[in-house]
């Protein structure tokens, strides 16, 4: 997995909303020689609770390094790495209940990130950036045209706002843009960097518009405003969208499905999202292990609040894998009919949506 660095405000964060990242993570490098004994386990967690110095919520520092010191003989007992990080995820979670905050082991070599450094990235790295955004296509696993007219997007993540990311954005709605409403499908989206969110953003709204912002703590405190994009290829605008979510969406992909909600431009169809609303950096306590510690909280300006802990809930309850089947059948009733033989072919299409969308996808 390649963990990228992206510099917003001044501040160096990997992926500013972080993408729920497994309990183990390749990197490049490591040290062959490294010990995972007890001693290694005893200053891991001296590490965490010194890292723990720059989390957002402060109020709640010396609760977590108390209730580190109390399952210390617990977490030290643990003699496998990932159950060790899990161990003690859980207790800084068990007080901060806090979804981004995690401690992380890294199989071959942990980030190294300095949360105040100049993360201004030379023209070479975004070069490289763009073209490795270009080649996965700017976390878009297709874009459908599906009978009735309706659009359809499976968006896998949101790498960073590079115009290789823009690109690849572009021609998704390109390939939609005729259609009469539009589907997103976010429920295996594990999040990513709010840049290119925005410039998705910029296509559903007829001028820029404030979305959610994020308050940060360092290194020191001010907020970073976010607003659709000013400037697309297209629009999107008038015309139904729903947008699909499950327990896995997660992140910024829960900030996507939170802002087109709270501004009433979508309507989100299936479970409720994570619940990870608090972006921050990797914090490196040794050569295999980053803690992950959020410095900032999302503040949308509609609500006045986020998804912390408790998720994003759709207009419309359904299982995850009824979601596309449920949202196909709004779009086919509630978009309008642009062309003479739509009502027919939707008609035909509403006898068996389930059906018809296992021709087109038949893994679902």
């Amino acid at each position: 997995m390649k963990l990228r660095v992206v510099a917003l405000g001044g501040l160096l964060a990997a992926a500013l909303f972080a993408t729920m990242l497994p309990p183990a993570v390749r990197a490049d490098g490591g040290d062959a020689t490294y010990t995972f004994d007890a001693a290694r386990r005893s200053t891991i967690v001296d590490h965490v609770k010194a890292a723990l110095g720059s989390y957002i919520y402060p109020q709640m520092t010396q609760e977590m390094r108390a209730r580190l010191d109390q399952d210390r003989a617990k977490l030290l007992a643990q003699t496998d790495e990932i159950a060790f990080g899990k161990a003690v995820s859980a207790s800084l979670q068990s007080v901060a209940h806090d979804k981004h905050l995690n401690l992380y082991y890294f199989e071959h070599g942990a980030p190294n990130e300095d949360p105040n450094a100049d993360a201004t990235p030379s023209p070479a790295e975004l070069a490289e950036e763009s073209q490795s955004d270009a080649v996965h296509n700017g976390g878009i696993r297709g874009s459908y045209w599906l009978p009735g007219n309706i659009g359809y997007i499976n968006l896998r993540g949101f790498p960073g706002g590079t115009d290789g990311t823009k690109s690849a954005i572009d021609a998704a709605m390109a390939s939609v843009a005729n259609t009469d409403a539009l589907i997103i499908d976010l429920r295996r989206n594990g999040g990513g960097e709010p840049d290119s969110l925005d410039y998705w953003m910029g296509y559903f709204f007829q001028k820029p518009t404030e979305l959610t912002s994020i308050h940060w703590i360092t290194p020191e405190p001010h907020v970073d405003r976010q607003f659709s994009a000013a400037h697309v290829t297209g629009k999107y605008y008038g015309k139904p969208i729903y947008v699909l979510t499950s327990s896995k969406t997660f992140s910024c992909a829960e900030q996507f499905a939170y802002d087109m909600q709270s501004t009433h431009r979508a309507t989100l169809v299936g479970e409720t999202t994570g619940g990870g609303a608090n972006p921050g950096a990797f914090n490196r306590v040794d050569d295999r292990f980053a803690v992950f510690v959020p410095t900032g909280r999302a503040y949308n300006p509609y609500t006045h609040t986020n998804w912390e802990g408790v998720g994003v809930k759709p207009e419309v309850q359904a299982a995850a894998s009824d979601a596309l089947v449920q949202a196909y059948t709004l779009a086919l009733k509630k978009s309008t009919n642009t062309a003479a033989d739509l009502p027919d072919e939707r008609a035909d299409v509403l006898k068996d949506p389930a059906g018809v969308l296992k021709q087109i996808f038949p893994q679902t």
